[in-house]
């Protein structure tokens, strides 16, 4: 088992609280396959608790799902990389689960075996439903994956932990969870709390989460929660703050300038609710994820709001198949406009605004394409200005300017790179990319209308090293085909 420390911990994972999330996505899983076994189908059945007992420091996750077999526990469990729910010893165990809709969250195998990043002494107990109380097992874990685990009967703690079925891991923590080396602590969340590292990581299961810290404190993660949260609610459900944070006042200005959350359906099936944020004193900040089953996959930039999409594409659980389709992703965007206008915020979304107008086509001739700069002053070129600009020369350059502003050149004699801050690519399906305007495609088709193509001729001054205060970092030059 040597290997699935290895490759089921730290290599993998990057972090040990990812451990927690494991664990409880195994909970979620069982608890919907409860569900779908029993015909009790609706999401008030069912829970996961999860406690922090202090002075010798345990981790506790109970749930009230399907539980385990003690065949379960002692072959398929400790199978790394072999999951259950692929296997046909599942489907033999629940005939027609799959066919009743069924889908378990973990697809790899090696969930389980994360734990071991949190400490090497765990106790799972676990009880299947439809089995006798002295079916009930605890299966120990003494020195991690280094020595064979034991199978034995609970103890009188372990069944009241239990109550009518389910599983119990119980894993004695290698350090303080709440110390800066700890998996709560080293999240450097503000607040410290095993409650936050919860709603951060799975914000909106299909269960109820329970969480109880070292001191006592009770809180709960409702079912399905981003699905009744407005606008001002998720900023401070899905925000948050970590030590030093400079961007917190953002979201106050956020709430009070009374934006709301749009719906994204597709196939007649609401799968996310998005608004665009402004950028405030070139400062902006990120309130949007992207959730499978209620566990967080990855942020969305520049957004605020969530995607929900079930297609997850690697064993990290941070990449996903894109679901949105362009007709539904232009349907927002024209929402998304027409907010922005009648709440009188062009000036405070600008770029992202031109951002939006050119990605779905909804622009003139006066959107603003590039920047000019003379005597530490920018200036806005349009499509129109572009173009007459072009009929007078053979030759440009557009620069990319470098990260401070004391480092950057007064003035440039050519054009500078500008950044809309926008972008739906994240979401959008791969087959329905081709039908977004993207800035770059944009200039170069003017540019091939203009002289009938180009030769295009790219610097990166990176490649030679990078200077805080270097002026640009990336020229590209253009030259007008020879006739």
């Amino acid at each position: 088992m040597h290997i699935a420390t290895e490759l089921g911990g730290i290599k993998l994972y990057g972090n040990t609280n990812i451990a927690l999330r494991e664990l409880i996505q195994n909970s979620i899983d069982a608890i919907n396959l409860y569900r779908i076994h029993t015909g009790q189908e609706n999401y008030g059945v069912g829970e996961i608790q999860v406690s922090i007992e202090k002075d010798i420091y345990f981790l506790i996750v109970t749930d009230n799902g399907i539980g385990m077999s003690q065949t379960l526990l002692t072959n398929e469990l400790l199978d790394f990389g072999g999951s259950y729910w692929k296997s046909n010893k599942f489907k033999l165990d629940f005939e027609g689960a799959q066919n009743k809709g069924f889908e378990s969250i973990g697809k790899f195998g090696i969930g389980f075996f994360s734990m071991f990043m949190l400490g090497q002494i765990i106790n799972v107990t676990s009880w299947k439903f439809g089995e006798s109380i002295e079916n009930m097992k605890t299966l120990d874990f003494y020195d991690g994956t280094n020595s064979n685990p034991i199978l034995r009967n609970p103890s009188s703690c372990e069944k009241y932990r239990i109550i009518d079925r389910g599983t119990s891991v119980k894993i004695k923590l290698d350090i303080d969870p709440y110390s800066k080396q700890g998996f709560i602590g080293n999240s450097n969340f503000s607040d410290n709390k095993l409650y936050t590292l919860i709603k951060y990581f799975i914000p909106s299961a299909n269960v109820k989460i329970t969480t109880k810290e070292s001191d006592g404190t009770i809180n709960t993660v409702p079912s399905k929660h981003l699905m009744n949260l407005d606008i001002k609610k998720l900023f401070d459900f899905v925000y948050f703050p970590r030590e030093n944070q400079f961007q917190d006042g953002l979201i106050e200005v956020f709430k009070s300038i009374n934006i709301q959350l749009i719906e994204i359906n597709e196939n007649g099936e609401l799968i996310g609710k998005l608004v665009l944020l402004p950028t405030i004193n070139n400062h902006s900040i990120s309130s949007a994820i992207t959730i499978s089953n209620g566990i967080r996959v990855k942020e969305l930039g520049a957004f605020a709001g969530y995607i929900n999409t079930n297609d997850i594409i690697s064993v990290k659980r941070d990449s996903f198949s894109k679901i949105v389709s362009y007709e539904n992703i232009k349907e927002w965007a024209i929402k998304q406009k027409k907010m922005i206008e009648e709440l009188n915020l062009l000036q405070l979304y600008k770029f992202k605004y031109y951002g939006l107008l050119m990605t779905f086509g909804m622009h003139d001739d006066s959107l603003p394409i590039l920047l000019t700069k003379a005597d530490n002053k920018y200036y806005l070129v349009t499509i129109k200005d572009f173009r007459n600009n072009l009929e007078n020369s053979s030759e440009f350059k557009i620069y990319r300017e470098g990260h401070t502003v004391v480092g950057r050149s007064p003035s440039c004699y050519g054009y500078i790179e500008l950044n809309y801050d926008f972008s739906v690519n994240e979401i959008v399906k791969d087959t329905d990319l081709d039908k977004i305007t993207q800035h770059k495609d944009l200039i170069k088709n003017i540019i091939t209308e203009k002289w009938g193509g180009f030769e295009q001729i790219e610097d990166n001054l990176l490649k030679t090293g990078y200077n805080l205060d270097m002026p640009y970092m990336f020229i590209e030059t253009f030259k007008k085909p020879s006739p």
